[in-house]
Parts: C-alpha cells; sequence; structure tokens
C-alpha cells in the first residue's frame, strides 16, 4: 500500500509540474503575441503616417483612378519588420491605404491595417478652361481642344468658355461659350474666406496684389489677389485664379487646365487673350490641387486584419 501510496504521489506531482510548465508556456507564448502585436500594429501605423506625411514623395496625387502603388517602409528599431504600403485611389478623392506589417524572428506574426484618406477639397472643379464673371475677349486664331483622360471623376465634355449672366464673349471663331450663375459665385473661385485660408496653409503661390508675368511656366495652382498682365509667352499646367482682369492681349497664353477671373462685369473686360492654346484639362486641375492641399486619413474608417 506504501509503494501504490508513493507512486500516485508521484505521479500527482508529475501532473502538476507538467501543468504548471504548460501554463508557462502559454503565459510566455501570449506575452510574446502581445508584444508582436503592439509591435506590429505601432510599425504599420508608423508606415501609414510616413506615405501620408509626404503625398508628394510618394506620388499620391498622381494616381490614377482605381491605380495602386506599394511602397516599402523601413522602420526604426531592433526588430526585422518588413512593412509595405499600398495606396490605391477610389472616387471623390479618396485614398484606400493597406500597410501590411511582419516578424520574421522568433514566432512569426503578420498584421495588416488598412485605412481611408480622403484628398482635402476646397470646392468643385471649375466648369470649363475659360471662366470669368465678366466679360471675355479671344482673338482670332487660339485653339481650343481638351485632353483625353478618361478618370470618371474628372473626365473632360468638349471645352467651352463660361460667363456670369449679363456677360459677354467676343470671338471671331464662335467657340462655345454659356452663362451660369456659379460663374458670379466667388465659392466657385475658392475667393471665400475658408478655401483663401485652406489654399494659403497649403502654400500655393499667392500673388498678394498686381502683377506682371513676362514669360516661362506654371506647373501647379496661383492666385492674384489683383490684377494679371501677360506680355510673353507663359505655359500653364494647372489653375491660375485671379480676382482682378486678365489681359494677355499682347502676350502668347497656353494653358492646359483653366484660368479663371473674378472680374466684375463693370470692367472693360476681364479676360483679354490675344493668343494661345487652351486645353480643357480637369484632371490636370484636380491633380494640381491634390498636390497642394494633401491628403487627411479618416480615423472612422479603419480596421485591421489579423493573422
Amino acid at each position: 500500500m506504501a509503494i501504490l501510496a508513493a507512486l500516485a504521489l508521484l505521479s500527482l506531482t508529475a501532473l502538476l509540474i507538467a501543468g504548471a510548465f504548460a501554463s508557462l508556456t502559454l503565459s510566455q507564448r501570449s506575452t510574446r503575441g502581445a508584444r508582436a502585436d503592439e509591435l506590429l500594429v505601432a510599425s504599420a501605423d508608423y508606415a501609414l503616417n510616413t506615405v501620408l506625411a509626404s503625398p508628394a514623395q510618394y506620388g499620391l496625387s498622381e494616381l490614377a483612378y482605381g491605380a495602386s502603388s506599394t511602397f516599402s517602409i523601413p522602420v526604426p528599431g531592433p526588430d526585422p519588420i518588413g512593412v509595405a504600403v499600398a495606396a490605391t485611389r477610389l472616387g471623390a478623392g479618396t485614398l484606400w491605404l493597406t500597410a501590411d506589417a511582419s516578424l520574421v524572428r522568433g514566432d512569426s506574426a503578420h498584421r495588416r491595417v488598412n485605412l481611408v484618406a480622403r484628398f482635402i477639397s476646397v470646392g468643385a472643379l471649375p466648369g470649363a478652361p475659360i471662366e470669368a464673371r465678366g466679360n471675355v475677349r479671344l482673338a482670332h486664331g487660339i485653339t481650343f481642344s481638351s485632353d483625353s483622360e478618361t478618370d470618371p471623376d474628372c473626365a473632360a465634355v468638349a471645352a467651352t468658355v463660361i460667363v456670369g449672366p449679363g456677360a459677354s464673349v467676343a470671338n471671331p471663331d464662335s467657340i462655345a461659350t454659356r452663362a451660369d450663375s456659379t460663374a458670379a459665385d466667388s465659392a466657385s473661385y475658392y475667393l471665400t474666406a475658408s478655401q483663401l485660408a485652406a489654399l494659403d496653409s497649403a502654400g500655393v503661390i499667392h500673388v498678394r496684389g498686381d502683377t506682371t508675368i513676362s514669360g516661362g511656366s506654371l506647373d501647379g495652382v496661383m492666385l492674384v489677389d489683383g490684377a494679371l498682365a501677360i506680355t510673353g509667352s507663359w505655359i500653364v499646367r494647372g489653375l491660375v485664379v485671379v480676382r482682378g482682369a486678365v489681359n494677355a492681349a499682347t502676350g502668347t497664353l497656353t494653358v492646359s487646365g483653366a484660368i479663371m477671373s473674378f472680374a466684375p462685369r463693370s470692367d472693360t473686360l476681364a479676360i483679354d487673350i490675344g493668343a494661345g492654346a487652351i486645353t480643357w484639362s480637369p484632371c490636370t486641375v484636380q491633380r494640381a490641387l491634390r498636390r497642394a492641399l494633401g491628403v487627411r486619413p479618416v480615423r472612422l474608417r479603419s480596421w485591421a486584419e489579423l493573422f
């Protein structure tokens, strides 16, 4: 009986030791898993914020509708963590970003964090390559065309000239024109206080008075508080918004995008162009605004996948 009791006690002791060892092993694994989870999620957040903080460096504003780009983001620290961030542009200025983080040392772990971001918007795109509140004059021989980009959120329709109610367009070549009440609204020209504050904080070119341009080029967004005179050959790729009149009667203006004047109808001419070529490209305007304004995360539209 004593031998049987001793064997039973030894068996019970062995079971207790095995149970304690298993519990310790599970506890250690759980601790490592929790640490890996925190590390991977933090690394994914770091990679996403790195991409969002430098949209120009990663070409986010240049992404075509439905197109994706993938970036490998190095994460500082002693653990060998690889993070790949994929960015896909959706409609209405929305980006879907996915950060795929994995840990390859010790217990392997994998986390995928998804984030929706949106480009900052200051208003609707211009409705035409030339838009003015007042009267417009276009000399003979100015060519009008539309770009061939077909992104559904910025595809160009036929190029026209839009003026405010009661304004007129003088053009011997009979370019298509129309009057629209939106052409008399300062919000259409991004000139409300909130729109100007957003553009100024983005660091767009903002001339605080009248200016004369004798030549060169512009790729981006330019605001002019006064009048704009063009005396030479000026190439614009993007958007120019002028609070006063645009006088290019003696210069040559080549535009791929849009040029807008908020000069009132009481002025002789809001826009006067003597020579040049106008290409209606709302996608170019949209890209210029995206580059200038940047992108912000929509934190309520983020989620993580566990592996």
